[in-house]
């Protein structure tokens, strides 16, 4: 039992549950060995499994991860340790410095951008008022509007106004030419 090592204290060593262990094994195709209710691996399936958490952990998907395993011989996984480290500062405070810097340049810019687009818009609106003053000396001045009144004939008396009923009947029959209005 040298060469082997039970599925719960490799994936207590490689910190997952037993569950993905035993899934992911599955995925590896590793043949594992059951005596009771342990399940016993071999030393060369610890190192796989160790590898294909490694890959997880990169983002790779748990399929992808077992292929790149099965293709390959030996991944020596490496484990990345968070170390506290003495970092020199200098750099990044620069940095932060020349950001600042161009930042406020910006911030600067942006006011000067504002007074100018002020400017812009009063001058629009002199341009505007000359124009219209301009406009208003050029087109003609409105005159008042005469009413016209439309040509109608003159209005002749009627010649038989004034007359009876038996004067008008003689008058349209025996001499009609009195019942002109217009003289020719």
């Amino acid at each position: 039992m040298e060469d082997q090592k039970t599925l719960q204290e490799v994936s207590k060593d490689i910190g997952i549950s037993t569950d993905k262990a035993r899934y992911w094994l599955s995925l590896l195709e590793v043949p594992t060995e059951k005596k009771g209710r342990v399940i016993y691996l071999p030393i060369e399936s610890i190192e796989k499994l160790s590898s294909m958490t490694c890959l997880v952990e990169e983002g790779f998907s748990p399929g992808e991860a077992a292929k790149r395993c099965k293709n390959t011989d030996v991944i020596v996984p490496v484990k990345i340790t968070p170390e506290i480290k003495q970092l020199d500062m200098m750099p990044f405070f620069n940095r932060m410095e020349a950001l600042e810097k161009a930042i406020m340049l910006l911030a600067e810019d942006n006011r000067d951008l504002k007074k100018d687009v002020s400017r812009l818009v009063e001058q629009n609106c002199k341009l505007q008022q000359e124009t219209t003053s301009i406009r208003l000396q050029l087109t003609p001045p409105i005159t008042q509007i005469r009413k016209v009144q439309p040509w109608q004939p003159e209005q002749v008396k009627d010649p038989l106004a004034g007359m009876s009923l038996f004067q008008r009947i003689l008058v349209r029959f025996f001499r009609p030419e009195q019942m002109r209005r217009f003289e020719f």
